[in-house]
């Protein structure tokens, strides 16, 4: 009997359908990857919008895989919140049954051979011609992707035809249930496709080597095993990417128990809606899509509270330096220059807080950094320094999985302000000694620091108020930037004359003098490069909106 299995044929088809399927893959991604990418972002604000997003992004990408790894980076980001991105998930796994109907309706009806060269054809001669546009390119791609696809699928269905005909399906009787989802599990597990995993498993439908149980069986181990790859890749990642990878592998195991529970009763639906005789590689696939979207109803009204018992589960770590890059993976660019924004917004809130601690203002921000209450100003450098390092680090790493003209300038920008907050940290750092030299002092040097807190308060309430999240009217900030900065300008000339009338009335000695200017010349310069880090920031989030209104 296994003589007649053409193995080599089975193995080459797998391999074609497994490329065409990369090729499809690739060439959505490249063609509509950005779209699809900014619709994550923007189209998840409440749970259904979020399951639709989510099946609609699988849908194009072919891939729930990718569409969850993309979803684990925005929350990482803030983009998305963890309850919205559990009705992506929910959506990507409906999504991803798509390709099931496609092999169920064409794969098995027509002559393939037939269909699929066309595609290839038509492909190469897009590639030949034209192939030098690179969306031509990605076209082509495309075509001979869906070629190989209904192709390979050809040739699994020819190598296993023989061998079907001496095949006993009744080998199978009795065996345990959970073989079948095992096989799926498995399959899905190791080829890191369930779209391919269930090609299989209807092409031995077809050919007779399993009857529908089995079949429906083992893409229900399918659907839990393509959660594989975002578990794996969570293991030893941060909090948010944990509970995402874990709201994925809960939800999937939910639904496929429920399946199971339920499978007999589609047996008999499908038995008195099409009779004995119903076509059941369609009805596979009508199960695959039907057991999701039940599985989607049935835990939705489960959304917040498993979120928040998501959140419970895996808490949040307090030792990491960076709050949100830490949770990104760097492969999702468009996520990654959103966290190393929102980053750089708190190392810039975080030097504030350190300036503050040097003039002895009581309006602390309170820091993201799990900052001892006893450590002092160069411990909370430090600390700063290594911040600032790890951002660099992680937008350099960035850079290497491509940005576009857009964004390339929004993490240039949000690099170079990183930069400009560590200046300022200096700056002021540099003239601890003097301050603490004024400090307590009741003549002029006193008076002078006194003043000096006063006015670097104000300007680090107003640059609070510019670094607020959400912040309103944004049009208006770049002119409160310009506002805030002539107000800068002349505070310093007025600081300067009071200080050379002071001197010539005697009222400083000549150290106290040059103390003072060293002093007052550092305030200056370190609240300039706090402005203008933070003008940088918003001129990154102009040219984002700019770019996502033009592709709107």
């Amino acid at each position: 009997m296994w003589k007649d299995l053409d193995i080599w044929l089975l193995l080459a088809g797998l391999g074609i359908f497994l490329f065409g399927i990369r090729l499809i893959e690739s060439s959505i991604a490249t063609l509509g990857g950005q779209g699809l990418k900014r619709m994550l972002r923007t189209y998840t604000s409440t749970r259904l919008r979020a399951i639709f997003t989510g099946t609609v992004a699988t849908l194009l990408l072919q891939s729930s895989t990718a569409v969850t790894l993309m979803v684990m980076a925005f929350v990482g980001a803030g983009i998305i919140t963890l309850t919205n991105s559990i009705g992506v998930v929910l959506g990507a796994n409906i999504g991803t049954t798509a390709t099931s109907w496609i092999v169920a309706t064409i794969g098995f009806k027509l002559d393939i051979a037939e269909f699929a060269l066309p595609f290839i054809g038509i492909g190469g001669l897009v590639l030949l011609f034209l192939g030098k546009s690179p969306r031509y390119n990605q076209v082509s791609h495309l075509l001979v992707g869906f070629g190989f696809l209904f192709l390979g699928l050809d040739q699994m269905k020819d190598s296993v035809s023989a061998f079907a005909e001496t095949f006993d399906p009744a080998r199978f009787a009795g065996s345990p249930w959970w073989m079948f989802v095992l096989i799926g599990l498995v399959l899905t597990a190791v080829m890191q496709s369930s779209t391919v995993t269930v090609a299989i498993m209807l092409t031995a439908l077809h050919s007779g080597l399993f009857e529908f149980r089995e079949a429906a069986l083992a893409v229900v181990g399918c659907s839990v095993g393509t959660t594989s790859t975002a578990f794996l890749g969570s293991l030893n990642a941060a909090t948010a990417t944990k509970r995402v990878a874990m709201t994925n592998v809960v939800y999937n195991a939910f639904a496929a128990t429920l399946a199971i529970l339920t499978l007999p009763l589609y047996m008999r639906i499908f038995e008195r809606i099409w009779g004995p005789g119903y076509d059941q590689v369609l009805a596979v696939a009508l199960f695959f899509t039907a057991f999701n979207v039940v599985g989607v109803l049935f835990f939705l009204p489960l959304i917040g509270p498993f979120g928040r018992l998501v959140e419970r589960l895996a808490p949040e770590r307090t030792k990491q330096r960076t709050k949100v890059i830490a949770n990104i993976a760097p492969d999702v660019p468009e996520a990654a220059v959103t966290g190393i924004r929102e980053e750089v917004r708190l190392l810039l809130l975080g030097v504030i807080d350190l300036h503050r601690m040097l003039f002895g203002v009581r309006q602390p921000v309170r820091s993201w950094l799990p900052w001892r209450e006893e450590a002092g100003v160069a411990e909370r450098y430090d600390d700063l320094k290594l911040v600032q390092a790890e951002i660099i680090t992680y937008g350099t790493r960035v850079e290497q999985h491509g940005l576009g003209r857009s964004g390339s300038d929004a993490l240039n920008r949000a690099l170079h302000a990183a930069r400009l907050a560590l200046y300022a940290a200096k700056t002021l750092k540099d003239v601890k000694a003097n301050i603490d030299g004024f400090a307590g002092d009741s003549t002029f040097t006193g008076q002078f620091l006194v003043r000096s807190r006063d006015r670097i308060a104000r300007t680090h309430t107003r640059m609070e108020a510019l670094l607020q999240p959400d912040t309103p009217n944004e049009d208006r900030q770049p002119d409160e930037v310009a506002a805030l900065e002539q107000w800068m300008q002349e505070d310093d000339t007025t600081c300067l004359h009071e200080l050379s009338i002071a001197a010539r009335e005697g009222l400083l000695k000549e150290r106290d003098l040059g103390t003072a200017m060293q002093m007052q010349r550092a305030i200056a310069q370190s609240s300039h490069d706090l402005l203008k880090a933070l003008a940088e920031m918003q001129r990154a989030v102009a040219e984002e909106q700019a770019e996502d209104r033009v592709n709107a």
